[in-house]
């Protein structure tokens, strides 16, 4: 890893990333994550057109998630999908606050929300842009309802 003046670990600006697919982060992500998706419940799905991002119009898929027995604790999780299938994704579970977020702001592919918007450096030092199993649930919810077709 590159090193900054100062001594710490140098990344790339953040005009410096593409913007990335829900495929190539789904890629990315590892195995145990896709199978613990499947323990993940989805409510209150809602999807529709995006009024607020730019440009308006994109694809938007917005809900509630939990794993049952293991957390009581609901999370707000959601899909954009803008022109050429690029994805801003956003979930407020732990993982992918402390884990994905940094590392996918920097490539265009989340707004910092739920971190500090500080880098990861313990978590993923490498910025390797993932995906919590909220999210792999939420798109698979998102094609089961025939809303989207598969983004993997």
């Amino acid at each position: 890893m590159p090193v900054s003046k100062s001594g710490g670990p140098s990344f790339p600006k953040k005009k410096d990333w593409p913007t990335l697919t829900f495929k190539q982060i789904a890629r990315n992500t590892s195995q145990s994550r896709h199978d613990l998706s499947h323990q993940v419940k989805v409510l209150n799905l809602k999807f529709g057109l995006s009024k607020t991002a730019y440009p308006a119009g994109n694809l938007l898929g917005v809900a509630r998630t939990y794993t049952p027995d293991t957390s009581y604790l609901r999370y707000t999780t959601s899909i954009e999908i803008w022109p050429g299938d690029k994805v801003k994704l956003s979930c407020s579970c732990d993982d992918f606050k402390y884990r994905w977020e940094y590392a996918l702001w920097l490539r265009n592919c989340a707004d910092i929300i739920y971190s500090n918007g500080e880098p990861p450096l313990v978590t993923n030092g490498i910025m390797k842009p993932m995906a919590c199993k909220h999210l792999i649930a939420l798109h698979n919810a998102l094609v089961l309802k025939g809303k989207i077709s598969s983004l993997v």
